[in-house]
């Protein structure tokens, strides 16, 4: 053996060098062969997992591992680090990969002088991720692992090489990189959230670090193909995530597309499910774009300015369904945006068309809360932490700290009133003033335009009312362009339907800048029926049916400019009352063909208004109430004051009063009112009363606030049929103190519908009767002045037999004293007064003044009487002398003149019940039947009104009344006489004489009898003197003039004959 090395090295030290060199060069390649193709493998294997392990702290496996030495192919198989699970201490799996590869082009290093690499490949690579808690993850334990198996060791410094090159980039190609038949999994033990993506595949073909996108030299050269990249993602759920593209290194920079497909937000969803109440049921999104990336827009300053740039971008959103536990709240089919555009350098985000089709929106208003907002809003902003546990040793208060806590508590309340007093106005020029400043940069967003179509907003509002339900469909929504600067206005169209009862469109632009809108509005046939829940609570009615119509212009802004033109219509309006349920107020349409508000000019204007057809009821129950009293239910008044309406009240007492100089300027050209009716029904009655007034129709002119000019006002009605009315005049109502200038005229009504009236309160029925009135009145400098006149012809009156009730007022006797020859009563009242004045009231003044004409017509009608013959005198009584029946010339003429009266009154019939004075009348028949007895002793006439005083004194008179003193008194006449000297001694002898014959007349004719059948008959005389005169002088008809028996209630206490009047 030893003599067989020998000879072979003999022979190999003779050959060649050549072949020597050789043959040492095949024995280095074969040992480098058998060293890098088995041990290298053999030991990676063995010894790899072993030190990855101890490195990890975790269980690793390596399947295989091959080389190939010949074509540098490096194969790893089967490399998985295993995981453990925290809570159940098991082996699961954690990351691998199932083949690594990497072929190194050795020739192609060595002749260009680069790393030149064939491939790199990883297939069926895998990485299990699990988080537990918060702070946990499933790898949570390798860093920390790694760090005690870390020592400290000085760490060399590196040192930069320098390189000809100016990117300092080595020059590498890869011909292949690519990760193929890849998996991630990530679960979420917290949410419960999975992430599984089965299917990873990214490529890179001809990577080269040097290459540029485009060649700087040939700039119109075909694009290389060096740096393709390519990316995939596809998920469990279809969805995906794809990318391809180019990039280069130096400077860096990528260009390529992007795209989403088929994303589905439910797999996302229960990351923040515990956060939102409400549940995300589907969802997917798709987005594409081309990108660009540049590391360093400006390479030679000292700062790096990066670049990023996209698109042609697509997103779409389709199929979102957010619902509660109870319905659906959101249900959007599509939503998508086209021409998405941004780059990062300009700031600018452009976006040419932004669509969304077809959304149900299901939500609910209760407390002044939107359930939306909170079932979508995250718990951690609404939910507030508890105070935490900690217990504090409380230092020493002093009063210096306590004014710090003051100060604090001071500013809070400063810094919150400063907040509530922010308007948008200052928040706008803030804005502005940043956009102003030089270094500032802010990102503008343009939209090329929006378009909102079919949306269907569903709303149950339970905050006023138990539970409306209102549904905006079909909400279409369209602007053009938009940009976030807010140079141009944003054109817009909008239009609705509300309910399916009523539409709104508008079409204008909104300068958001300015703070300003301009804009069509079209409200159509919105059906008031719909507000009926919100009526109920303040008003006892019931809306039947109305429709409300307004088109105009509108022109708003922040500056306090509020303008309107347009027309407003209220059509088929029908409203009834709650407590009846029949109609109270309904009309055909109600129409203002042109209004003109002005908010700046402090001006509304308005062109034409016409009423059609109204009507109204009034009803008065039997209970007394009435249709219309009741009409506003009575709301509790809080018992707390908020600070808001404490802020407003003393907002409010801060205004100025409204005067004259800046009072709104109010015109209305023209008011027409056609057709219209009104009912009237008083069930207080038996029967129940009912009155129509209907036929109405008229029309007011001009009205102004401002000018001097009075409106010409002209309305006409009939009541019942046949009884016409009318309104005529001029009136100003507008200006500070109101003009009114008008007359009033009612014809030929007839009274005995009034009856039900006339039963119930003065027991009579009307048979007959109508009444006219004529009423003018005219309001000037708040001064009043009205006349009433009443005319009543040929009115009946008769005992009704169905009341009992009695009037407060003599109607039976009135109604005669009033009546003239014809029948008729003609009554007039004026009233004058300030209405400034609190105590002036023209109705109660007019009915105090009719009530009045009546009492008094009752109570004195004979004063009524003397008026109708212009004389002040007592018509009532007649004088006659004591004891006489004979009329004076004054009583005659007094006769003669209550004649004339009661010509005028022809239902007046005239009682005579005669009178006597007891005294006066007696002593006045004692006198004459004295005298009848001298005169047959004298044998002279003496006048039967002859007293004591007139006497006449004769010799034959003195013996005359000594004979019958003495005769009837049984007495001396000597014996008066002694009595009268002996008690007035100073009387001389003529005046004693005198005085004797007096007193003997005055005893002698209290001794003649005159008995109360004598005075009865002087009563009756007289009455029948009076009744004489009225018949054969005064020409009475003698069936009007009556006489009292004289054998009751005759009076004793006057000689005046007294006259009353009665209706027969």
């Amino acid at each position: 053996m030893a003599t067989s090395f020998s000879n072979f090295r003999q022979r190999f030290t003779r050959a060649p060098r050549y072949q020597r060199i050789c043959s040492y060069a095949l024995v280095a390649y074969l040992i480098y062969a058998l060293l890098l193709g088995l041990l290298v493998p053999y030991l990676t294997k063995s010894i790899a997992p072993e030190k990855v392990s101890a490195l990890l702290g975790r269980p690793v496996l390596i399947e295989d591992v091959t080389i190939n030495p010949f074509t540098l192919r490096f194969e790893i198989k089967g490399f998985e680090v295993k995981g453990i699970n925290i809570q159940t201490q098991e082996q699961q799996d954690f990351v691998g990969i199932g083949r690594l590869t990497v072929q190194i082009n050795l020739w192609k290093s060595l002749f260009n002088g680069s790393i030149n690499l064939q491939t790199i490949e990883i297939d069926q690579a895998f990485a299990n991720i699990e988080k537990f808690n918060d702070n946990q993850f499933n790898f949570s334990d390798i860093p920390e692992h790694i760090a005690i198996q870390a020592t400290p060791s000085e760490t060399p410094e590196l040192v930069a090489e320098e390189s000809n090159d100016a990117s300092g980039l080595p020059h590498i190609q890869i011909a292949n990189i690519g990760i193929t038949n890849s998996a991630f999994n990530f679960k979420d033990q917290p949410t419960g959230a999975v992430l599984n993506y089965p299917a990873i595949n990214i490529g890179l073909t001809k990577f080269n670090s040097l290459a540029m996108l485009v060649n700087p030299k040939q700039a119109n050269a075909p694009t290389p193909t060096y740096n393709r990249f390519n990316l995939s993602i596809e998920g469990a759920d279809e969805s995906a995530v794809t990318t391809t593209g180019r990039f280069q290194l130096t400077p860096l920079e990528a260009q390529g597309r992007l795209a989403l497909k088929h994303i589905k937000l439910t797999t996302f969803w229960p990351f923040i499910a515990q956060q939102i109440t409400a549940e995300l049921e589907s969802g997917i999104v798709d987005f594409a774009t081309n990108y660009r990336f540049i590391g360093d827009t400006t390479p030679a300053e000292n700062t790096t300015t990066p670049q990023f740039i996209t698109d042609t971008g697509q997103f779409a959103l389709r199929s979102l369904i957010l619902a509660s536990a109870d319905n659906e709240l959101i249900n959007l089919p599509l939503f998508t945006a086209a021409g998405i555009a941004l780059d990062l350098q300009q700031q600018l985000v452009s976006i040419d068309n932004i669509s969304t089709d077809g959304m149900q929106l299901h939500a609910s208003v209760h407390q002044g809360e939107v359930d939306l907002a909170t079932l979508l809003t995250p718990k951690s902003l609404t939910d507030t932490p508890p105070p935490p546990s900690v217990v504090v040793v409380a230092p020493t208060v002093t009063e210096k700290a306590i004014a710090e806590q003051d100060s604090v508590v001071d500013s809070v309340i400063d810094v919150i009133e400063t907040v509530s007093e922010i308007e948008v106005e200052t928040v706008i020029e803030q804005v502005a003033a940043i956009e102003a400043r030089s270094d500032a940069r802010v990102w503008v967003v343009n939209l090329g335009e929006f378009n909102l179509t079919n949306y269907d907003i569903n709303i149950v509002e339970s905050w006023i009312t138990k539970a409306t339900k209102w549904r905006i469909s079909p909400l279409n929504f369209s602007t053009k362009a938009i940009s976030s600067s807010y140079n141009a206005p944003i054109d817009y169209e909008l239009a609705l339907s509300i309910n399916d009862n009523g539409s709104f469109a508008s079409q204008g632009s909104i300068d958001i800048k300015q703070q300003s809108i301009a804009a069509h509005i079209s409200l159509e046939k919105l059906n008031l029926t719909q507000f009926q829940p919100y009526i109920s609570s303040y008003l006892n009615i019931i809306m039947k049916s109305g429709f409300f119509t307004t088109k105009g212009d509108l022109y708003a802004d922040s500056k306090g400019t509020t303008r309107f033109n347009g027309a407003v219509q209220v059509e088929k309006l029908v409203i009834n009352d709650k407590k009846l349920n029949k109609s109270l107020l309904k009309w055909q349409d109600f129409t203002i063909n042109s209004i003109a508000l002005d908010q700046q000019a402090n001006s509304l204007l308005i062109d034409h208004i016409q009423l059609t057809r109204p009507y109204a009821q009034v009803i008065v129950a039997a209970d007394k109430s009435s249709n219309i009293s009741n009409l506003v239910i009575e709301q509790e008044s809080a018992n707390k004051t908020s600070k808001v309406t404490s802020k407003v009240t003393a907002t409010a007492e801060q205004k100025p009063a409204t005067t004259a100089e800046n009072a709104m300027l109010i015109e209305i050209n023209k008011f027409t009112l056609v057709g219209g009716k009104v009912d009237y029904t008083d069930n207080v009655l038996k029967p129940s009363f009912a009155a129509v007034i209907e036929n109405i129709e008229g029309h007011v002119g001009k009205l102004s606030s401002t000018t001097t000019k009075n409106a010409e006002l002209d309305i006409k009605a009939v009541v019942n049929k046949y009884a016409p009315m009318t309104l005529r005049g001029v009136v100003n109502p507008l200006i500070p103190e109101p003009f009114i200038d008008v007359e009033f005229v009612f014809n030929n009504f007839e009274l005995p519908s009034m009856t039900p009236y006339s039963g119930t309160y003065a027991g009579l029925d009307i048979d007959e009767g109508q009444l006219s009135l004529a009423l003018k009145y005219k309001l000037e400098k708040n001064h009043l002045e009205g006349s009433n006149h009443i005319f009543i012809d040929q009115l009946d009156m008769n005992d009704t037999k169905d009341s009992d009730a009695g009037s407060f007022l003599p109607i039976t006797l009135a109604i005669p004293l009033l009546k003239d020859s014809s029948g008729a009563i003609d009554l007039g009242v004026n009233v004058s007064g300030d209405l400034n004045d609190p105590s002036f009231n023209v109705g109660e003044i007019v009915l105090k003044t009719l009530s009045n004409i009546i009492l008094k017509a009752v109570t004195s009608p004979f004063t009524l009487l003397a008026s109708l013959v212009d004389t002040t005198e007592d018509l009532d009584k007649v004088s006659f002398a004591n004891g006489s029946t004979t009329l004076a010339q004054t009583e005659q003429s007094k006769l003669d003149a209550l004649a004339k009266a009661l010509a005028q009154r022809p239902q007046i019939k005239l009682n005579i019940k005669g009178s006597y004075d007891e005294s006066a009348d007696k002593e006045a028949l004692q006198n004459s039947a004295l005298n009848s007895k001298l005169s047959q002793s004298t044998g002279s006439i003496i006048e039967q009104s002859t007293n004591a005083e007139d006497l006449p004194v004769s010799a034959g008179m003195t013996n005359a009344l000594i004979d019958l003193y003495e005769l009837e008194t049984k007495g001396k006449a000597d014996a008066l006489r002694n009595a009268i000297a002996t008690q007035q001694p100073a009387l001389a002898e003529p005046d004693l004489e005198q005085v004797w014959l007096r007193s003997l007349y005055t005893e002698t004719r209290k001794l003649q009898v005159v008995t109360e059948e004598q005075l009865r008959g002087l009563a009756k005389s007289r009455a029948n003197t009076i009744k004489s005169h009225l018949r054969e002088v005064s020409k009475v008809d003698a069936g009007r003039i009556f006489i009292l028996s004289h054998q009751s209630n005759v009076p004793s206490t006057s000689t005046e004959t007294t006259l009353t009047l009665v209706v027969k």
